[in-house]
């Protein structure tokens, strides 16, 4: 990439190359803050020199919460027993997410090197578009305000959804002590004693216990979702940025004078196509067991939520939660598709770089087997068999709702 737009002149024959360059783009930690520090803080940021700090840090954390994981699991026993399945599916649509943060953490810890290598291939973009010709430089900068954009709406709707129990559960207690003759406390979520009177779950100690652990939960949600998550979709969305700056390269190399330096170009434009497809592949590598995990879990997790706010009809907290899993999904998808579509056009794009005003027979067969290998579609797989896009987001509504159908007509 280092040598695109280089040898090109213009109408006044002034070399593009000895521009100054117009921006400075930084590094990921800080081109993306918010989810750097979510990575960092969450134990996710795939730094080499704090590796045996994460190998411990990781199961500390467990540690900590596992008190109310267990809690709940005991309660979820207790309910089975007494074919309470409402409330068995009211503690899943918590704990299943709440497992999958440590799902996440482990999975990105086992991929921490590709995880390394995807940071190391953003940052060397930024920092070699530093040095190239204004179209490049327009291109990376639209694509980073387009993700910079998503990054901080992400944050946004990650502590909503993380903190929403919480804002109800502290928001119903202020609303009973200004307004009501007797203050009644509220859980963030409602959790039996394993063994006591559930009427005991309100008294001290045990409620400040529960609060304090979901609030530690919530925590690891807002980090986790904002980090590993965050961080899948950047990575997806910087593919598209790659795909645009390969396509000027080639409308700017067929365009130097020179044939031997024409052809040089072309190898250089070529090495990065390659370079574009390499990096895909090692962000589905990166991702792919979350990815699958998505597909097939998520689909579970949302006939729950249907299914329990069937039975509570205006369950605030949980209409939240099921609000926030279906934008979450439609998230991971959405950004996977803008990737698929914008790389369908690079065929095209190639195309129109203005061969044809070259008759260089060397430079038309290297250009149609460029576009040749951009006709192969590029895109997300989960589980090798499913394009990750907003298709998929579909039919997995579509069988949450049909799973949903069969679970009623059971009952």
């Amino acid at each position: 990439m280092e040598q695109f737009g280089k040898h090109i002149r213009s109408e006044g024959e002034i070399d593009r190359s000895a521009a100054a360059p117009p921006r400075h783009f930084e590094p990921f930690k800080k081109t993306y803050p918010y989810v750097a520090f979510a990575m960092f803080i969450n134990n996710m940021y795939p730094n080499p020199a704090t590796e045996k700090r994460r190998i411990i840090a990781i199961p500390l954390t467990w540690l900590v919460i596992s008190p109310c994981y267990i809690i709940i699991c005991i309660d979820i026993y207790h309910c089975w027993q007494v074919n309470d399945i409402d409330k068995v599916f009211a503690h899943t649509i918590i704990i299943g997410p709440f497992t999958a943060t440590f799902l996440k953490m482990a999975l990105i810890f086992y991929k921490r090197r590709e995880a390394r290598r995807i940071l190391d291939e953003i940052n060397q973009d930024h920092s070699v578009c530093n040095n190239l010709t204004s179209e490049y430089q327009t291109i990376l900068g639209k694509w980073i305000k387009f993700m910079q954009f998503y990054e901080k709406f992400w944050n946004a709707c990650s502590f909503i959804g993380s903190f929403c129990f919480h804002f109800m559960a502290i928001g119903m207690m202020i609303y009973s002590a200004l307004f009501t003759e007797k203050f009644t406390k509220y859980m963030v979520h409602d959790i039996n004693l394993p063994f006591g009177e559930p009427e005991k779950r309100l008294e001290f100690p045990y409620f400040e216990f529960f609060f304090i652990q979901t609030t530690l939960i919530g925590c690891i949600y807002y980090a986790n979702f904002t980090g590993y998550d965050g961080f899948l979709v950047l990575s997806i969305i910087h593919s598209c940025s790659k795909i645009e700056l390969c396509a000027q390269a080639l409308v700017d190399a067929v365009k130097v004078e020179d044939d031997r330096l024409r052809i040089k170009q072309l190898g250089y434009v070529i090495m990065e196509q390659n370079r574009l497809y390499r990096y895909v592949e090692l962000v589905t590598d990166t991702f792919q067991g979350w990815l699958s995990t998505i597909a097939t879990c998520m689909v579970v997790h949302l006939c729950t939520c249907a299914y329990h706010l069937s039975k509570n009809s205006f369950d605030v907290h949980f209409m939240a939660a099921t609000g926030s899993s279906c934008f979450y999904v439609f998230t991971l998808c959405a950004s996977a598709g803008i990737m698929k579509e914008t790389a369908a056009k690079l065929s095209s794009d190639l195309y129109c770089c203005g061969w044809e005003h070259v008759t260089d027979v060397r430079v038309r067969k290297m250009v149609q087997f460029m576009i040749a290998r951009a006709q192969i579609p590029l895109k997300i797989m989960a589980m090798g068999l499913y394009d990750f896009d907003v298709e998929l987001f579909t039919r997995m509504m579509k069988m949450a709702y049909t799973m949903f159908t069969l679970l009623q007509q059971t009952n």
